[in-house]
């Protein structure tokens, strides 16, 4: 009995064994808790009213200003440096309002139109002038800088004036001639009339224009990053305007149309001086391409307080024994208000040199300019002759401008 009491609990240890082998699985280690980390911080964004810090991301706004850092300042860095620049400019000047004289016919004493009017105009050329600018860089992001630019024009026209033309057949009697003198009508440059009250005129006139524009301005500006490879530069400062011009009509007259003529030619001199100052405001952009090169564009406008401290006409005596006057008007201190307005287009490059311790730059643009109202020579002679106050008109620059610019 004792004997089959064993084995049967061999048979059962055994067969525990075996189960415990076939269900037991490998140990496996318990994995550590996740670490659950902080949410990240919230960046910091400029708020009104707070002070912009260097905590603030700068985004696409980051400064843009050519960074150079002078081998002086290597171990004691600066927060501040300078360059220069010079322009040389090509740039043509007009205006409104230049108008000399009109081809008529001359007939037994007497002024008529001409079947074909020409009409002769103050010509002009580009002429060269310059400009140049100087200012400093701080904390390599706020650019001040200061700039004079300096243009002088002198243009002729001579009408030449063998012309000739017929009398209009209708509405015209003067006997059997239809043809007559041809001569040029000047218009306003003269106030003297002839006894009939017609305007001079002669086989010849010619004219000299002369203008003078010298314009200094105070600006600051801070260019930045508006996208990769787009960058802006707003402006706003101070503009002063220093114009001057004068207009110089020579006519030799026809002794048909006065006796006793005076010296001949006759000449009517006309010159206008006036002082600008007022805010300028402005914008350039440019688009960054490789290995230096950029597009480059900008406009500005000015609003400026201008005062006309001389405008002065006179002329000489058309005839010793006939003349209706005057022989001089004259405006002084007037004084308005002026527009301005500017546009250019160009094309530049620039690198750095030494390390970053210097940096060149080289442009060529074609600007605009535009200036409201400038030629009060004219308006002073409309509103003598008409006695009403007629517009002035405009006078405009548009040219060439090279520039070379050293940061350092």
């Amino acid at each position: 009995m004792k004997s089959i009491t064993c084995v049967l609990l061999a048979l059962s240890l055994s067969a525990f064994s075996e189960e415990s082998l076939i269900t037991q699985t490998p140990t496996q280690k318990t994995p550590a808790p996740a670490v659950q980390k902080a949410p990240p911080a919230p960046v910091d964004h400029y708020l009104q009213g707070e002070p912009l810090e260097n905590k603030y991301c700068p985004a696409y706004n980051a400064r843009a200003a050519f960074d150079v850092t002078p081998k002086s300042f290597k171990y004691r860095p600066s927060d501040t440096t300078s360059f220069f620049d010079a322009s040389l400019i090509y740039w043509y000047a007009g205006e409104e309002g230049l108008t000399i004289a009109s081809s008529g016919v001359l007939s037994s004493g007497t002024l008529y139109s001409a079947q074909t009017t020409d009409t002769l105009f103050q010509t002009s050329n580009y002429k060269v002038g310059f400009k140049i600018g100087c200012g400093a860089v701080v904390d390599q992001e706020s650019v001040y800088r200061v700039d004079y630019t300096r243009y002088r024009g002198t243009n002729t026209t001579d009408s030449g004036a063998n012309l000739a033309y017929t009398l209009p057949t209708a509405g015209v009697s003067i006997g059997t001639a239809e043809n007559g003198t041809a001569v040029w009508a000047v218009n306003d440059w003269f106030l003297q009339k002839t006894a009939a009250g017609l305007a001079l005129s002669g086989p010849a006139v010619s004219s000299l224009w002369k203008i003078g524009v010298d314009l200094l301005d105070f600006v600051a500006s801070r260019p930045f990053y508006e996208a990769r490879r787009i960058t802006m530069s707003p402006s706003a400062g101070l503009r002063i305007a220093l114009i001057r011009q004068s207009m110089i009509v020579k006519l030799t007259e026809n002794a048909s149309m006065l006796s006793n003529l005076a010296t001949q030619p006759i000449g009517s001199r006309s010159h206008s001086n006036s002082w600008s100052i007022g805010p300028r405001v402005g914008l350039d952009s440019y688009c960054l391409l490789p290995m230096g090169f950029r597009f480059e564009g900008g406009l500005a406008g000015s609003l400026l307080f201008t005062s006309y401290t001389s405008i002065v006409h006179r002329e000489d005596v058309a005839s010793v024994s006939f003349n209706e006057g005057p022989y001089s008007v004259s405006y002084s201190n007037y004084n308005c208000l002026r527009p301005m307005a500017e546009l250019g287009l160009g094309f530049g490059w620039g690198m750095y040199l030494s390390d970053r311790d210097f940096h060149i730059d080289f442009s060529a643009d074609y600007d605009f300019m535009l200036f409201w109202s400038q030629n009060m020579m004219r308006k002073l002679l409309d509103d003598t002759l008409t006695r009403t106050s007629a517009a002035s008109n405009e006078l405009y620059l548009h040219g060439l401008t090279i520039t070379g610019r050293f940061d350092f």
